[in-house]
């Protein structure tokens, strides 16, 4: 997957750039760059994108257990 593929399912998961780069512990200026592919942040890691997947899913996750209760 390539970020711009990884920035569409995070807007389908209804997931704002804000809370992500929270759970990332990175600014939102930075994670709007490199979903951009802008300057230093043009090839993200796969390393990074397995990161990005994982806070998706932790958010995801946190939403259903607020909603089971």
């Amino acid at each position: 997957m390539n970020m711009q593929q990884l920035a569409e399912y995070r807007i389908r998961c209804e997931i704002t750039m804000s809370a992500l780069a929270k759970a990332l512990g990175m600014p939102r200026q930075q994670l709007n760059n490199t979903e951009k592919g802008n300057g230093r942040n043009q090839y993200a890691s796969c390393e990074f994108k397995e990161k990005y997947i994982n806070a998706i899913n932790k958010i995801m996750m946190e939403r259903m257990e607020k909603e089971a209760h």
